[in-house]
């Protein structure tokens, strides 16, 4: 089939848009986004720490502006194996992007739409072939490769009838929603543990509600008796209350707010709780008396492993040796020292890490994965060339010390959370090795498109 298809070059049925020079002296606090190679994620754009340019001084670059699903090509770089910022690398732009200037380091490419589809597109500049030919006809130095907008126009490749293209990016679509829709519960799944460690673990947010319930129920003012550390901390929880959640009497008489004091108390160590402020009866300890740390080892990846074997910033390769299993992975050293990975299964740590686990029970893992989050490890690095951590650092880090029932609830909590996460984790492989694996079939015209189009909605169902 691929060989009925026509023969062309990726200038002649595109438009290939440079992206504008914009200098420093235009940027600005808030305004119109400027995106930037930086800025792209592995298949997308993150504009969450972007430049920015001032309204009035972006008019100068409105033929650059970005709409939604605008293919960029990263014309400046490093080189392969570097994913991370390699020049060549191919994303789509998403709603929260439309409107940002396109930066001078970019390329915009625009398919004449009478007879090139932009989903067709995307995935057709996806393949190996055009990274392949992107890598080979960058230039520049060792640390900083550059892509002639010429040369990228230059690609060659096969393009099937315009209503064939549709199906095949239509395919692929389906796979890529469902991922994206799976990694949009995770985060939410995150954002919705983490917010519950910092309401109950950091913030203390039911002692503060029954101590407001309590001065309710004795006539006294919401207020009464809090130390003055703490008052702030009070009054906002008060606002809450009183905007959205009724009384703080009937939210302290909710299921959990029983496993909580009703007073503070102040510890000898300032930098802990709330200046110093614990929820009485907790008191303070060390992480190591708790947790369990232990240095991973070196391991060399084989191709046909079974395990994964994990790096300071994630799976790094595969073995068939198993050190660790279901255990919290922290990044000793680099550039991703205090990283934090949880793996509930079997895998390999290498010597770029440290693993951490409960020195009582599994059970506990989700509060000391979280706890470790929060704590941001990378501040307590050491080491004068790279960052660095040990354990005797990591055991002596001092924090508040809850009660074990508050503990339970909140392992059981999440815990169901990391399970749904750990799943759809795993469907995001699934389905990712499917798409890489219909992609070259697609476009090559060895695979019939309605057998892909069943198989990836059975899939993403």
């Amino acid at each position: 089939m691929g060989s009925e298809w026509e023969n062309v070059i990726l200038r002649d049925v595109t438009t290939l848009r440079n992206g504008a020079g914009v200098k420093q002296e235009y940027f600005s606090e808030s305004g119109i986004p400027l995106v930037r190679v930086s800025d792209f994620t592995m298949n997308s754009i993150d504009i969450q720490n972007c430049n920015y340019v001032e309204k009035q001084h972006a008019k100068k670059w409105e033929t650059h502006l970005l709409n939604e699903k605008d293919i960029l090509v990263a014309t400046v770089g490093s080189w392969p194996p570097n994913w991370s910022s390699v020049v060549g690398k191919v994303i789509r732009t998403p709603e929260s992007a439309r409107g940002a200037i396109q930066n001078q380091n970019t390329c915009c490419v625009v398919p004449i739409k009478e007879v090139l589809d932009n989903d067709y597109l995307y995935y057709r500049l996806k393949s190996e072939d055009f990274s392949w030919h992107t890598s080979n006809n960058a230039g520049g130095s060792a640390n900083q490769a550059r892509l002639p907008v010429k040369k990228l126009g230059e690609f060659t490749f096969l393009l099937p009838p315009l209503d064939y293209q549709k199906r095949i990016g239509s395919s692929l679509a389906i796979l890529d929603n469902k991922i994206q829709l799976n990694r949009e519960t995770n985060q939410t799944l995150e954002a919705m543990a983490q917010a519950l460690f910092k309401s109950w673990f950091v913030d203390f947010d039911p002692v503060f509600d029954n101590i407001i319930a309590h001065n309710l129920a004795h006539n006294n003012a919401p207020l009464h008796n809090i130390p003055e550390p703490l008052l702030p901390h009070a009054q906002r929880r008060l606002n809450v209350h009183n905007v959205g959640r009724g009384s703080a009497r009937q939210t302290a008489s909710q299921e959990f707010h029983h496993l909580f004091p009703q007073a503070f108390e102040q510890s000898d160590e300032p930098s802990v709780g709330i200046q110093g402020w614990v929820p009485k009866g907790w008191g303070v300890d060390g992480l190591g008396s708790f947790i369990n740390f232990s240095n991973g080892k070196l391991m060399k990846s084989t191709v046909d492993g079974l395990y994964p074997l994990y790096g300071a910033n994630g799976i790094i390769g595969k073995t068939n040796e198993i050190r660790c299993s279901n255990a919290i992975i922290i990044g000793r050293v680099g550039a991703y020292c205090g990283a934090i990975k949880y793996c509930p299964s079997s895998f390999w740590p290498s010597d770029n890490t440290i693993v951490a686990s409960s020195t009582e029970s599994e059970d506990m893992l989700p509060f000391i994965l979280y706890q470790l989050k929060y704590l941001n490890l990378n501040q307590y690095a050491g080491g004068a060339a790279q960052p660095l951590l040990n354990q005797a650092t990591l055991k002596s880090i001092k924090v508040s010390a809850p009660s074990r029932s508050a503990c339970n609830v909140f392992n059981k909590t999440v815990s169901e959370f990391i399970i749904k996460s750990t799943n759809l984790e795993n469907e995001i492989h699934v389905l990712e090795s499917l798409r890489d694996t219909l992609l070259p079939k697609l476009i090559s015209g060895e695979l019939r498109i309605p057998d892909a189009e069943q198989v990836s909605e059975a899939l993403a169902k």
